[in-house]
């Protein structure tokens, strides 16, 4: 059986859902936070609340768990995806954006560290 055309998987690890008060930040020129959705190995993606004016070139994430212990910074990661979310209230003005990106070079700790979000916040395979 061949693959749709309209989706080939691309990613190299399985990805995960994440426990609700898990978020991201890009950084450093950016104000994109927001809840994570998905979680694997080889990245994450998360829903932000679109802004008109925002620019863009952050390389760097910090990962953080609302009332835990949990903050990982200035992870270093690459943008693979950017799409809007279908707006289920029309009449809301709010524009909700999923945003993909790809972990980079990381150090032995902040491999850990990922190892210990993934055991800690994730569920099911998505």
């Amino acid at each position: 059986m061949t693959p749709s055309k309209e989706f080939v998987e691309r990613r190299k690890f399985k990805r995960y859902k994440v426990k609700p008060g898990s978020f991201a930040a890009l950084l450093p020129h950016s104000n994109k936070l927001g809840q994570i959705i998905d979680f694997g190995k080889g990245g994450l993606s998360f829903l932000y609340i679109y802004k008109d004016d925002v620019y863009d070139d952050s390389s760097e994430l910090d990962i953080f768990v609302s009332g835990k212990e949990f903050f990982l910074p200035r992870l270093p990661v690459k943008t693979v995806s950017d799409t809007n979310v279908p707006n289920k209230i029309p009449i809301n003005p709010i524009v909700i954006q999923r945003q993909g990106v790809q972990f980079r070079e990381l150090t032995p700790e902040q491999t850990s560290m990922l190892d210990a979000f993934m055991q800690r916040y994730t569920t099911e395979e998505v």
